[in-house]
């Protein structure tokens, strides 16, 4: 199957996948609602009340939900 793409160059799809067709007597019903759009969430840390120790190292780790890497496998330093 050959596809035009939005910016009007070709491509072919190998497999395309249906649903089951829906049977005459089958009575199919939907739930409808308001949208609600994703928000991102928002974590504070207070560290106000820590004693820092010099030499001492200390990690922050921040797994991402969203990521498709195993958790704790995507890293960054701040």
């Amino acid at each position: 199957m050959t596809i035009t793409l939005p910016n009007g160059t070709t491509a072919t799809k190998r497999m395309v996948e249906y649903s089951n067709a829906i049977q005459k007597a089958s009575k199919p019903s939907y739930v409808q609602g308001d949208y609600v759009a994703p928000v991102q969430e928002k974590i504070e840390i207070d560290l106000t009340s820590a004693t820092v120790v010099i030499g001492h190292r200390y990690v922050l780790r921040i797994v991402y939900k969203d990521l498709y890497e195993a958790p704790g496998q995507f890293t960054h330093t701040y």
